[in-house]
């Protein structure tokens, strides 16, 4: 079988051509400029790809499933809870429909994964808002993002350590232009940073994370329009707005370099990664690693160092020398848990999600 990922990001398109037995054959990245461009994008790698053999399947990543909580094969009630989704996640998700539309007229088979999907065994007292039980029933709970993700990571944690996945229990941050923490126990997601929207939890790139709400509506009530918060929150704020950089990179980069805003900005960063960790090590029954991954986690020594230094006295500590080497291990002597640095593989898991699907 011949399998076709399609992973939507903010600004870009990743996708790869898969063949059973055989693995990943080819694989590309697309930018965006501007959303439009995505059906003729998405259209694009199929004119390249279809000529050279039948595809049996395209795979869209979809960030929110809404009340769909497993992998699927795409039909109309599919996507009408796809566009239900939409309100909480309107830039992926309208990305997706995008892609699966353009898709749809080639008249190829089509499968969903969902961001959402691996946090559906979060217990109810970490995925409910503390508001009234109505609006729970209607769906306005905590999901958690970057599921595919963390999934991958879990199977990869388990290869690494020799051990089954429900053997594996800890603390994985997926640090990249989106950042969330998850904590994994027994292999299960069981607590997640992000939220009803991907907008809750750590900072990130230009995502603002966890606020007050009553700041949201102190800036209604100053007369700031809900799509004008929405682009402030989303676009303007995290390190980018913190440290006033053009990108997440940017800041790092001119903070490691001493840069006093970014330094700031890095701090604050830094110090809500911390917290979580904090708090997941007292929400997990039995934690034995912290795991590094996303463009930020896998490849910035910086910022692993600067989170590990301020969590010694949990049991976490880091090797300096391998930190800055990039090993997959960076434990320290001194660390009670394994401290690991493993790439993530979206497109992978996307690919593994499908074919268990269309073998069944």
């Amino acid at each position: 079988m011949r399998i076709l990922t399609l992973n939507y990001g903010s600004t870009n398109l990743k996708w790869a051509l898969f063949q059973e037995g055989k693995g990943r054959s080819q694989t590309g990245r697309l930018d965006l400029h501007h959303p439009t461009e995505l059906p003729e994008v998405v259209h694009g790698v199929l004119d390249e790809l279809e000529p050279r053999g039948k595809l049996d399947a395209v795979v869209h990543r979809v960030v929110h499933g809404g009340r769909l909580t497993a992998t699927c094969r795409i039909d109309p009630a599919v996507l009408r809870e796809i566009e239900a989704a939409a309100a909480f996640s309107p830039i992926h998700n309208r990305r997706a429909l995008a892609g699966i539309r353009a898709v749809e007229a080639r008249g190829l088979a089509q499968i969903a994964v969902f961001d959402t999907a691996f946090h559906t065994t979060i217990p109810f007292h970490a995925r409910a808002y503390a508001l009234p039980g109505q609006f729970y029933e209607r769906g306005l709970h905590r999901y958690g993002f970057h599921g595919i993700s963390f999934q991958y990571l879990v199977q990869a944690a388990a290869d690494y350590l020799g051990c089954g996945t429900d053997q594996v229990n800890g603390i994985f941050l997926h640090l990249g232009g989106g950042a969330s923490a998850c904590a994994v126990y027994e292999g299960k997601s069981v607590d997640t940073s992000m939220g009803l929207t991907p907008l809750e939890g750590l900072v990130m790139s230009s995502r603002s994370g966890d606020i007050d709400p009553g700041l949201v509506l102190y800036l209604l009530r100053q007369g700031m329009n809900p799509d004008d918060v929405a682009v402030l929150l989303t676009e303007r704020s995290g390190l980018v707005g913190l440290g006033d950089g053009s990108s997440a990179k940017d800041v790092i980069e001119r903070a490691a370099q001493g840069d006093e805003r970014c330094a700031r900005a890095v701090d604050v960063f830094v110090y809500r990664i911390r917290k979580y960790v904090g708090a997941y090590l007292a929400a997990l029954p039995r934690c034995d690693l912290l795991v590094f991954s996303g463009g930020i986690g896998e490849n910035s020594p910086f910022i692993r160092e600067r989170v590990c230094v301020g969590i010694a006295h949990l049991g976490i500590a880091i090797d300096p020398m391998l930190n800055r080497r990039n090993e997959r291990d960076i434990t320290g002597r001194a660390s009670e848990r394994r401290v690991l640095v493993l790439p993530t593989d979206e497109e992978e898991q996307m690919y593994r999600e499908a074919l268990a699907l269309l073998r069944q």
